[in-house]
């Protein structure tokens, strides 16, 4: 009979003892800890062991401890690193997202599909331009050239109007204003002192 080493693993609180052999692999006691704390099979790769002081045992590191230094009562605490979900590869998740659905748009056939797999998985998330309806009242939008050419001698005309009604105005007032009558003798003010 073989022999078994205990391993006390905790994750978000919980706390599991893992029984395993002396000889086990690496990947046994991954899958193992993922059915009890029900861990996703894609984060396999995100998973860290990490010990109470916070140093990190990857898969080589984690092998020797359990095999020379065997010891029930030491805690190892399971992390997931974001960065390296984070990083799957843009076909993992690709033929993921393809697999749980098979439908494509627009009703194409599987033989278009399968000539345009490649367009597609290059260009994965392609910028559409929207175009909202129903905003425009009374006329219709114009192109972009015919707008600027509009709007420079819009501009034109009405500076040019601004320019002769201030103009116009200014004569006004001139005409309308009473004359002042200009002393050649300033007005002299005493100052008065109270002491």
């Amino acid at each position: 009979m073989a022999s078994k080493n205990c391993v006390k693993i905790s994750y978000k609180g919980l706390t599991r003892q893992v029984l395993c052999d002396t000889k086990f692999q690496y990947d046994e006691l991954l899958s193992t800890v993922m059915d009890k704390f029900n861990i996703n099979k894609n984060h396999k790769l995100a998973i860290d062991f990490y010990d109470e002081q916070g140093h990190k045992y990857n898969k080589d590191t984690f092998e020797y401890f359990l095999l020379l230094f065997p010891n029930p009562q030491k805690i190892f605490f399971i992390r997931l690193d974001s960065s390296k979900i984070i990083n799957l590869t843009a076909t993992e998740v690709g033929h993921s997202l393809l697999d749980g659905d098979d439908r494509k748009p627009f009703g194409k056939s599987k033989l278009n599909n399968k000539q345009t797999d490649k367009q597609e998985m290059d260009s994965y998330c392609e910028a559409v331009p929207v175009r909202r309806q129903n905003c425009f009242l009374g006329e219709m939008p114009t192109t972009t050239i015919t707008q600027q050419l509009n709007s420079s001698s819009h501009t034109r005309n009405t500076s040019s109007s601004m320019t002769l009604e201030i103009v116009k105005r200014m004569r006004l007032l001139k005409q309308n204003s009473p004359k002042k009558k200009h002393l050649n003798n300033p007005t002299v003010f005493k100052r008065s002192m109270r002491i």
